[in-house]
C-alpha cells in the first residue's frame, strides 16, 4: 500500500473517531498496521482507542510498540503510564510517567500521575517529590494539595500534612474529601474534639461520603461515644455497604456495646469481606470466630497492603556484636496492661548478652509505670513522631539484631515497620494471639497449648514453642485479707460469678450459658465490666432470658493494684469464648481467683488453657461449651472444691511455671539466642522449641 494511500486511510479513521464511530476507526488502524507496521500514528490511535473503551492490556501493547519506535513522545509514554498502573503493574508505570515528565513543557499532570503510583507502591518520599514537583508548578490546584497531605500523613509528618490540608481547603472550600483528611490528622495529634468538626464539616459538603462517617465513628469511638459511633458506620454502610472497614467497625463497635440484634448479619458480612480480600483487623473476626483459618486470611489481608515495601525491603546485615541488640516496639510503654505485664522481663534480661531497646510508637503521659519502663531499657527512644521508614531506618542504623513486634494487628499497629526490614530478625510477640500474615515477620513465640502443630498452617512465622505458656507474669503485690463484698457492689451472700474480660468478648451464645447458671444458683449474682451503654444492653438482654436485670452487677474502672485486690471478692471467673482472657487470666489466678475455660481451636481460644496449665490447674480448661456450663455449675455447688482451688492458687504464686517470672525470662531469652546463631549460621528461619 502506498504512502498517500495509508494516509487517506489514516484521515477515514480519525474522522471516523471524531465521530464516536470507535470500532470503524479501530478497524481502519488495524489495515494499515497490517501494512505498516510501525505507522507511529496508527499505533498511538490505537492505543487511545483501547484506553477509551477500557483494555488496559492493548493499551499498553500498542504504547509500547510506540515508545519502542520513538520514546521521545510524552503523551504516549504517559498514556502507557495509566495503562501500566490500570493493570496494576506499578512501578513499570511510575518509570513511564517520569519518561512523560521529562519531555513534557508542562509536566504537571505526569508528576500527579507519578506521585499517585508512588504513594500506591509505599515508596512515600519518592511520591512526595513529584507531587512537590507538581505543585510549584500548579499551586492553586486543590487536588495536589491534598495528595501532598496524604503523603506526609504517610510519612508521620503531621504538622505538614495539616498545613496542605489547610491549603487546599483554602483553594477549595467545598473539598469533602480534604476536610476528611485533615480530620484524619487531627485525630491523630489527640486534637480530637477539632477532627471531629472537620468530620462534619465533609460530611455537611457531601452527607454521602462513606469515608467521613466511618473516620467520624472512629473519632466518636475514643470519645467512648459508642451509640453516635456505631450510627456512623451504619451511615458509611448505607452510602457504600462494600465498606469493609465500616462492616468491621459496625461490627466491633457493636461489639463493646453488647448490642447483639444485628450480630448474624454483622459476623455473615464480614467473613464474606475477608474472604474476597478486603483488610479488616483479624482482631474483629478473633471476636466472633475461632476458626483459624479465617483469622489468618484477615492478618494476611492486612499485611497484603504492605506488600510492596515488603517485597523492595533488604535484609540488613550487621556485624556480629558482643552483646545481641534487642528491640521491643509498642506504643504502650505506659499506664497499659503491656507495660505493667514486661516491666518484669526488661528488668530481668541479662545485659551480659542482651542490649535492650525500647522504642515508643506513640506519645505517652509521664506516669510512674512508663519511667520504671524507662529506665528497665539501655535505650529508650520515642519515635512516636517518626514515619514507619524512619522507624526501620533507626534500627537499621542502631544495628539491632531482633525486632519484636509487641503490637501486632492490635491498636496503634505498626506494621509498616517490620515492612521495611528493620532488623534481620523479627518477631511476633505478646500483643497479637496470632500471625501477623507477613512473611517478613520470621517467628512467633507460642507454647505447645496455645499453639500447636496442628495450628502452623495458619502462621506465616515459625513458631517457637516456650516450655511453658508464652504469657509473662507481672509480680504484683496483693492484700492477703478478702475484700469486703458491699464496698465492691455486691451483695453480702450468695455465689458471685464474674467475667472481667472486656464488653466485646461477650458473646450471645456465651451469655445465654451465663444466664442459666444465674438461673440454677439461687441468689447468685454475674459482676462484669463494661460501659454504660453496655450495661443497659446486657441488663435488657438478661431480662429477655427472663433473668432479673438487677443480678447483674457492673464494677467501674480501677487502677491495676485495686482492680487485683478486688477479684477477691468473686467466686469463680467465667472465661469468654472464641476470645479468651490473656493477661487477664494471668491477673486472676495471680489474685487467687479461680477461672474456667473451654478450649477452642485458634490461638485466642487456646491461651486460657494454657494459662491454666502453667498454673497446676489443667482440669479446668474443658473442650466444650456444654463442658463448661457443667463444670461452672458443679463449682458453684461445691465451696470445698472451691477452697481448695483457691488454696492450690496461693500455693501457685510460689511453685507454679506461670508465675515464674526468672525462669521465664531465661526460657524467652533462649529462644532469641536459638534465632540469632541460626542467623549467623546462614541457615533459614525454622519451627523450634526452647528446652525447660
Amino acid at each position: 500500500m502506498t504512502q498517500s494511500a495509508l494516509d487517506g486511510l489514516f484521515e477515514r479513521a480519525i474522522d471516523a473517531n471524531r465521530h464516536g464511530d470507535l470500532a470503524n476507526a479501530e478497524k481502519l488502524c488495524r489495515e494499515i498496521i497490517a501494512a505498516d507496521p510501525n505507522h507511529l500514528r496508527a499505533l498511538y490511535a490505537l492505543a487511545t482507542i483501547a484506553h477509551d473503551r477500557g483494555d488496559f492490556a492493548a493499551t499498553e501493547a500498542f504504547a509500547g510498540r510506540v515508545a519502542a519506535l520513538n520514546p521521545r513522545i510524552a503523551e504516549v509514554q504517559n498514556l502507557r503510564g495509566l495503562a501500566q498502573a490500570a493493570l496494576g503493574r506499578l512501578a513499570e508505570a511510575a518509570s513511564s510517567f517520569a519518561a512523560a515528565a521529562a519531555l513534557m513543557p508542562d509536566p504537571t499532570g505526569a508528576l500527579y500521575n507519578r506521585g499517585n503510583v508512588l504513594f500506591a507502591l509505599g515508596r512515600f518520599e519518592e511520591a512526595l517529590s513529584s507531587y512537590d514537583a507538581g505543585f510549584a508548578r500548579a499551586p492553586d490546584d486543590a487536588i495536589i494539595a491534598n495528595n501532598r497531605g496524604n503523603t506526609l500523613r504517610a510519612l508521620n509528618r503531621l504538622a505538614e500534612a495539616l498545613a496542605a490540608y489547610d491549603r487546599a481547603i483554602a483553594l477549595d472550600p467545598s473539598f469533602a474529601g480534604a476536610h476528611n483528611n485533615r480530620g484524619i490528622v487531627l485525630q491523630s495529634l489527640g486534637r480530637s474534639d477539632e477532627a471531629l468538626a472537620s468530620f462534619d464539616r465533609a460530611i455537611a459538603r457531601d452527607p454521602k461520603d462513606a469515608e467521613a462517617h466511618y473516620n467520624r465513628g472512629v473519632a466518636l469511638t475514643g470519645f467512648k461515644r459508642f451509640i453516635e459511633a456505631l450510627a456512623c458506620h451504619k451511615a458509611a454502610l448505607a452510602s457504600q455497604p462494600a465498606h469493609p472497614e465500616a462492616a468491621g467497625a459496625a461490627f466491633g463497635v457493636a461489639a463493646i456495646l453488647c448490642d447483639w440484634r444485628d450480630w448474624d448479619w454483622h459476623t455473615a458480612d464480614i467473613a464474606s469481606h475477608i474472604r474476597n480480600g478486603a483488610a479488616i483487623g483479624p482482631l474483629t473476626v478473633i471476636a466472633f470466630s475461632d476458626d483459624p483459618a479465617l483469622q489468618a486470611r484477615a492478618a494476611r489481608n492486612v499485611a497484603k497492603a504492605l506488600a510492596p515495601v515488603a517485597t523492595t525491603a533488604t535484609i540488613p546485615a550487621h556485624p556480629v556484636h558482643s552483646r545481641i541488640r534487642l528491640a521491643y516496639l509498642t506504643g504502650d510503654f505506659r499506664n497499659h496492661v503491656t507495660g505493667h505485664t514486661l516491666a518484669d522481663l526488661f528488668e530481668r534480661h541479662d545485659r551480659h548478652r542482651f542490649e535492650l531497646w525500647g522504642i515508643a510508637l506513640t506519645p505517652a503521659p509521664d506516669s510512674a509505670i512508663r519511667q520504671r519502663l524507662i529506665a528497665g531499657f539501655d535505650h529508650f527512644i520515642d519515635a512516636a513522631n517518626l514515619s514507619d521508614s524512619a522507624i526501620a531506618a533507626l534500627l537499621r542504623e542502631q544495628e539491632i539484631d531482633i525486632a519484636v513486634d509487641l503490637v501486632g494487628h492490635i491498636e496503634n499497629a505498626r506494621l509498616g515497620i517490620f515492612a521495611h526490614r528493620a532488623a534481620p530478625l523479627q518477631v511476633n510477640y505478646f500483643g497479637h494471639p496470632g500471625t501477623e500474615g507477613a512473611d517478613f515477620i520470621d517467628y512467633v513465640i507460642g507454647d505447645r497449648i496455645a499453639i500447636p502443630e496442628t495450628l502452623a498452617q495458619h502462621f506465616n512465622e515459625r513458631i517457637v514453642t516456650l516450655p511453658c505458656c508464652y504469657l509473662p507474669s507481672a509480680q504484683t503485690p496483693i492484700p492477703t485479707k478478702r475484700p469486703d463484698r458491699r464496698a465492691c457492689g455486691l451483695p453480702d451472700d450468695g455465689f458471685v460469678f464474674c467475667s472481667f474480660n472486656s464488653s466485646q468478648k461477650i458473646t450471645p451464645t456465651v451469655f445465654d450459658i451465663w444466664v442459666r447458671l444465674l438461673a440454677q444458683i439461687e441468689r447468685s449474682v454475674l459482676w462484669l465490666y463494661a460501659n454504660e451503654d453496655a450495661q443497659a444492653n446486657l441488663r435488657r438482654e438478661a431480662e429477655i432470658r427472663g433473668i432479673d436485670p438487677q443480678r447483674l452487677v457492673f464494677a467501674p474502672p480501677l487502677e491495676r493494684a485495686q482492680h487485683l485486690a478486688r477479684l477477691g471478692a468473686a467466686d469463680l471467673f467465667l472465661d469468654t469464648m472464641p476470645y479468651n482472657a490473656h493477661n487477664t487470666a494471668v491477673e486472676a489466678l495471680w489474685a487467687g481467683l479461680p477461672l474456667i475455660t473451654c478450649t477452642g481451636n485458634s490461638m485466642a481460644a487456646r491461651v486460657a488453657t494454657s494459662v491454666l496449665d502453667a498454673a497446676g490447674l489443667p482440669e479446668l480448661a474443658v473442650a466444650s461449651l456444654a463442658d463448661y456450663e457443667a463444670l461452672a455449675l458443679s463449682l458453684a455447688r461445691a465451696p470445698d472444691r472451691l477452697a481448695a482451688l483457691r488454696a492450690k492458687l496461693v500455693t501457685a504464686r510460689a511453685q507454679s511455671a506461670l508465675f515464674d517470672i526468672a525462669s521465664y525470662t531465661r526460657h524467652l531469652e533462649m529462644a532469641y539466642l536459638t534465632m540469632m546463631q541460626r542467623q549467623r549460621d546462614s541457615a533459614p528461619s525454622a519451627p523450634f522449641t526452647v528446652a525447660p
